[in-house]
């Protein structure tokens, strides 16, 4: 059997490009290699090793060198090329605006497009050791359905990096606890008061994270109680300058001493905050917790170790501490299990938290990775379309350019040159557009930072050059090529008969595009009217609540209710104010609870999203209530609920609800019994994704009338700037320091 023959193409260019004194041998010895792997692998692999290694024979050491003729020759060449393309481009203005225009449009969108999403998969990427850090998850297992939780329970960091050797350290923080008011006392003896979201880190948080620190001990700043940390930005923003180590600020009503300040953090995180607290200052995260999800947990493993084999373990592990876990001995933990209950704790990559569906890193708000696919998608076909218009205009331009290809046959040009010619014609304009390009992303760059919220900037570098000069010569490869032998396939008879030749796959190629131009356009069409309608869906969307004329307060008082109740007794006798109340839970802003309830006489849970709202709540939200009442400042309703119409069906209480009884199981297994007392219409409480689900509305009595909102109705015709203007003086006037 014959043995195939070494790729002609890979041989012809060798022998094109190299010098006669080294072919002869390198052509030996690359026929000798292909053979051998002729025998060792398959044609395929013989083949790609071939043409691999004739790529990387190609260099100057080894490329034939021209001769003084022929480098004067060449450069009279390229100098002659130059100038006739400028003439040639002057001289069809018109057509040069069209495609300058056009292809510099595309480009900026796509510099836009591509750049926001480069920027987005950029995210946390610049932490030292971010391949080995993770995210501990929980998927949390009821007996109808599953949630994920970012948060786990702070007791199995510290006991799983004891117990696993595959990994190297850990960090554990929650909040971030929001609008925390914090106050100090400045050098000219005046107290300075202002609200920031503060977030509460163990002592590893700083070093596991490789922050960099201005001022102060990494290692320490954050072990001891009532210590705190903050930002360049917190720093000079309140203090007016960074050497603030040993100064003492007072936040919930406890003095904390400054004991670092570190680096801002770029914007490419997930992580966002100012100032940081230890957690140690919170009594409860000092006591064992292996059941209640209350901190994130971060782990750095140990390289080269693999996350799923890790995960493996967990559910054994987690297993033996839940077990032995005190639940006040209402319920077992096989017990709890095999009633359709379970921790499911898995591992994500803290370069994925960012763009995860369901936004696991959860600081700030999140990517979307489906949405990036998205626009990369369009930017390709923007990309496509100018390039297919760019080819159909050189293409039309063809029948005007018959006498002036003729010609230059007739005096001798050779097709090549012909072909160098269109070509350098197509990268001129290639290489003006991506200057134009620029030159537009620049003046819109401010609008498209808004509309994105993004702060993104075109860099003008020596890298950025070498790109543009690159993608300006795929350009030319991509729109200049088919013009360009199509051009020099014209014969000087066709001057005489002033047409071009008829070609049927001329013809079809040229009509392809067209209708491949006119596809990619209606579908961006469509897109955008699709993108409309969605956009006013969104806007015009009845969430079951009136949106219109409300105003949420939000502070630090949630553990103040004798605070929050004066407030809203000063801000009720505002001009402008129909209604005032304090909520635990606020459409849009959470914070909603998960709980198990069911009938006394059934025997499954079902799992609810849980509201704790105050008296006025359902007057202030306009909420529909379709039977019963609503929670009332002369009822003490500790123990009644209200339910919306999902949670009656779920719960099969049939047409008459109120009067009945549900029960709930705590996370400790003890039963509840509340009492039914209205049912409110379906509202849409959460994102609009998902279907509304089963819902139930507790009175905040339950947690002693405790709120972290004050929700306000304002009417129609009121003034707002002087209404925010009482109601912060309001504040100002009750609110302890």
């Amino acid at each position: 059997m014959n043995k195939p023959n070494t790729p002609r193409w890979s041989l012809k260019l060798l022998r094109f490009l190299l010098r006669d004194n080294y072919l002869e041998e390198i052509e030996g010895d690359l026929e000798e290699i292909y053979e051998e792997n002729l025998e060792n692998h398959s044609v395929k692999k013989a083949r790609s090793t071939y043409n691999r290694e004739v790529i990387k024979l190609i260099r100057p050491s080894l490329i034939k060198r021209l001769s003084g003729n022929q480098q004067r020759a060449t450069s009279a060449m390229f100098l002659y090329n130059l100038k006739f393309s400028f003439r040639s481009l002057k001289k069809s203005a018109l057509y040069t605006t069209i495609n300058l225009l056009g292809l510099s449009v595309a480009i900026a969108c796509c510099i836009h497009l591509v750049g926001f999403v480069q920027e987005e998969s950029t995210y946390d990427t610049f932490f030292e050791d971010a391949k080995q850090m993770h995210r501990l998850i929980l998927t949390r297992q009821y007996p109808d359905r599953t949630s994920t939780s970012r948060y786990v329970p702070h007791s199995l960091a510290e006991g799983m990096s004891e117990s696993l050797p595959e990994i190297e350290s850990f960090t554990t923080f929650t909040g971030p606890f929001r609008e925390s008011l914090i106050s100090y006392t400045n050098r000219e003896q005046e107290v300075q008061r202002f609200h920031e979201n503060v977030v509460a880190a163990d002592g590893n948080f700083i070093p596991f994270f490789a922050l960099k620190t201005l001022l102060g001990d990494p290692e320490s700043a954050l072990s001891a109680p009532n210590s705190m940390v903050l930002t360049r930005a917190a720093a000079m923003k309140y203090f007016g300058e960074l050497d603030i180590i040993g100064q003492t600020i007072k936040m919930f009503r406890d003095e904390f001493t400054i004991t670092a300040v570190l680096e801002d953090l770029p914007e490419n995180t997930h992580l966002s905050f100012q100032f940081l607290m230890s957690i140690n200052t919170i009594g409860r995260f000092n006591a064992p917790n292996f059941i209640r999800p209350d901190v994130a947990c971060y782990f750095k493993l140990v390289p080269d170790t693999r996350p799923n084999q890790l995960e493996e373990k967990f559910n054994a592990l987690v297993d033996g501490f839940a077990a032995t876990a005190p639940r006040n001995n209402a319920i077992t933990w096989e017990d709890y299990k095999s009633a359709g209950n379970g921790f499911d704790y898995f591992l994500v990559p803290i370069t994925k938290l960012y763009l995860h569906p369901e936004n696991l890193g959860g600081m700030k708000a999140g990517g979307n990775e489906r949405s990036n696919r998205i626009m990369m998608i369009v930017a390709a076909l923007i990309f496509i379309l100018a390039c297919v218009n760019f080819i159909n205009l050189n293409t039309a331009r063809t029948s005007a350019r018959i006498k002036e290809i003729s010609t230059r046959k007739i005096l001798g040009s050779m097709r090549s040159q012909l072909i160098a010619q269109v070509l350098t014609e197509t990268f001129l304009i290639s290489l003006a557009s991506i200057v134009f390009a620029c030159l537009i992303v620049v003046f819109t760059q401010n609008a498209f930072n808004e509309l994105s919220g993004k702060d993104l900037s075109l860099q003008l570098n020596l890298s950025t050059i070498g790109y543009a000069l690159s993608f300006a010569s795929l350009l030319t490869l991509l729109t200049g090529i088919y013009p360009a032998v199509l051009l020099s396939r014209i014969q000087p008879i066709q001057a005489l008969r002033n047409s071009v030749s008829g070609k049927k796959g001329a013809a079809f190629v040229h009509n392809g595009l067209v209708v491949f131009q006119f596809s990619i356009a209606v579908v961006l069409i469509i897109s955008m009217f699709v993108m409309k309608d969605q956009m006013n869906f969104l806007w015009s969307k009845d969430l079951g609540y009136e949106k219109e004329q409300l105003m949420v307060v939000t502070g630090d008082f949630h553990m103040d209710p004798d605070f929050v109740n004066s407030f809203m007794g000063e801000l009720a006798a505002v001009p402008g104010i129909e209604a005032v109340a304090g909520t635990l839970s606020m459409p849009g802003l959470g914070i909603f609870f998960d709980e198990e309830y069911k009938l006394p006489q059934a025997e499954n849970l079902i799992s609810t999203n849980v509201m704790k709202v105050g008296d006025n709540f359902s007057e202030v939200m306009g909420l529909n209530l379709k039977t019963g009442r609503f929670f009332a400042e002369d009822q003490w309703d500790s123990l009644s609920v209200i339910l919306n119409e999902t949670a009656v069906s779920a719960l099969n209480l049939g047409e008459n609800p109120v009067g009945q009884k549900i029960m709930q199981v705590d996370a400790d297994g003890h039963p509840h019994n509340f009492n039914i007392i209205g049912v409110v219409e379906d509202f849409n409480f959460d994102h609009l994704y998902e279907d509304v689900s089963p819902l139930v509305i507790k009175s905040n009595e339950v947690l002693f009338s405790r709120s972290s909102k004050v929700a306000i109705r304002l009417n129609g015709e009121v003034n707002l700037r002087e209404v925010i203007s009482k109601v912060e003086a309001h504040w100002d006037e009750l609110r302890p320091t």
